[in-house]
């Protein structure tokens, strides 16, 4: 697949992710999606993008203004390293 093939089907995938629409249009029939820390494997396309849909959907958490949600994390990041002069 080409630079410009793999961009125009990026740029499909995430617009139909956020369109709402049914991104899993985008797999391949026989797309996987492992899970590293269970060992769990999700087959098909159709299942991959319901997963893909249930995993953001539990990843986003709102503030408590419910105006702002963000990415949830298991553990806080790391805070960002200081470059020195030289």
């Amino acid at each position: 697949m080409s630079i410009d093939q793999s961009r125009r089907t990026m740029d499909r995938y995430f617009a139909l992710m956020g369109s709402g629409e049914d991104f899993a249009v985008c797999y391949r029939p026989d797309a996987t999606w492992s899970v590293v820390d269970t060992g769990e494997v999700i087959a098909g396309a159709a299942a991959v993008g319901a997963y893909v849909v249930a995993l953001h959907a539990s990843s986003l958490i709102t503030a408590p203004d419910h105006t702002a949600p963000r990415l949830a994390t298991s553990s806080p990041l790391p805070a960002p390293r200081r470059r020195l002069a030289v």
